[in-house]
């Protein structure tokens, strides 16, 4: 990994959009990555339980992608 590398940011829109497809899950690498178990990082979640996401955390990101991932 790259020390330099600043850490993603989630709440800066243009950032978030990088890594999602409006309308489409399957091309949205962010959702697959939460689908995966790999966002957030389990060292993040480590050091910081309540960065784990819920179901309804997740529910939320889905439908948030399929109704056109709107600012």
């Amino acid at each position: 990994s790259n020390p330099n590398k600043k850490p993603f940011d989630m709440t800066n829109y243009q950032e978030v959009m990088s890594v999602v497809v409006a309308g489409s899950l399957d091309e949205s690498k962010l959702y697959q990555m939460i689908v995966a178990g790999k966002m957030p990082p389990q060292k993040i979640i480590a050091m910081d339980p309540s960065f784990e996401l819920s179901e309804e955390d997740v529910s939320l990101i889905k439908q948030w992608i399929e109704d056109g991932a709107l600012e």
